[in-house]
């Protein structure tokens, strides 16, 4: 009689293991399933910055194309404002009117200004 009691405490002390590393098992892959999300969510927000870092990337790519085509458009203003500059220095040359003249060189002074402003920031 001895010898089943000491089996049926021996059955029950590995039922008892048992569940225990049931219950230590489960609790992990709870754990595990937890950590598996919050991996996702990372995963999620780290494609997200790659995808605006790409766009920023083809923003700026963009911006580099249209620099040139800005230089161009600057040079041609200079260009125009040097040609009107020398307009206006054959209007000085060819006016007799002193007043008109004045008013000419006037003009044509701050015309002056203005392109060496325009040549400076082109540089």
């Amino acid at each position: 009689m001895r010898r089943i009691a000491i089996f049926h405490q021996a059955i029950l002390f590995l039922s008892v293991i048992l569940v225990l590393f049931s219950v230590f098992f489960l609790w992990i892959a709870q754990w595990q399933k937890i950590i598996n999300e919050f991996s996702a969510k990372n995963d999620a927000r780290r494609v997200a910055i790659m995808q605006n870092m790409h766009k920023m990337n083809e923003v700026t790519d963009g911006a580099k194309k249209q620099i040139p085509e800005l230089n161009k458009t600057l040079t041609e203003v200079v260009v125009d404002a040097e040609s009107i500059l020398k307009n206006g220095a054959e209007m000085v040359l060819s006016t007799n009117n002193i007043e008109d003249r004045k008013n000419n060189e006037l003009i044509s002074v701050v015309g002056k200004i203005a392109a060496s402003k325009l040549s400076n920031n082109q540089k």
